[in-house]
């Protein structure tokens, strides 16, 4: 096993295919089979891939800054452990500063829009976007889990006898429910109920169902 992680090719990391870099302070990366120390690094232009344009030996981390200035236009890039073979070429573009600046603002315009793209289709359900989870009801009987025994809710903790008697009820408009909502998966060990106070009141009850119906 120490001979074949020897024999193998390092794998280059960046810059990778479609990135554009600056023409200068190009950071070459790559990853390294166990017990490797030393590298050598090879750049040429991809319309010559015979005639590198840098090969640096010896090096012994795995990753170089390019203290040289680079043609604009793609390039090709490999890397070996020393004396060994090459890995396989990474494909690389060289820009001015302005070519960076505009890849850049591109790469950041479409993941916005993406994101947008993401949103909008969350909030108009049928629209094309994946349709929300099954519920997974809190309940232990029932549809959920066939011919198990009937819970007893008063030994659940958080449930017990009703306190209608000790609830203030108000004339006002109900509480709204905040969560959880409709498709919403939530843990059916804790269930974290939420809703909106109304003015004036002093208790709430909770009812729950399985059932959509209730």
């Amino acid at each position: 096993m120490a001979v074949f992680a020897a024999l193998a090719a390092p794998t280059p990391t960046a810059p990778v295919e479609g990135v554009v870099v600056p023409l200068d302070a190009v950071q070459f990366r790559w990853t390294a089979p166990p017990g490797v120390a030393q590298f050598d690094l090879r750049v040429a232009a991809a319309h010559a891939p015979d005639d590198p344009v840098f090969e640096i030996e010896g090096l012994p981390t795995t990753e170089f800054t390019l203290a040289d200035t680079l043609s604009p236009g793609d390039a090709l890039w490999w890397v070996r452990r020393a004396g060994g073979p090459w890995s396989a070429p990474s494909r690389f573009r060289a820009g001015t500063p302005a070519d960076v600046e505009v890849t850049q603002r591109d790469a950041a315009q479409a993941a916005n829009a993406e994101r947008a793209r993401r949103r909008e289709t969350r909030h108009q359900p049928g629209t094309g976007g994946d349709a929300p989870p099954d519920p997974v009801w809190p309940y232990a009987q029932g549809d959920a889990l066939d011919g198990a025994a009937a819970l007893d809710w008063s030994d659940v903790p958080g449930f017990g006898t009703s306190t209608r008697l000790s609830v203030t009820v108000t004339d006002g408009e109900a509480p709204k429910v905040l969560g959880p909502l409709g498709g919403e998966v939530v843990d059916a060990a804790l269930v974290s109920l939420r809703w909106s106070a109304v003015p004036g009141a002093t208790g709430y009850e909770v009812e729950l169902s399985p059932h959509p119906a209730f």
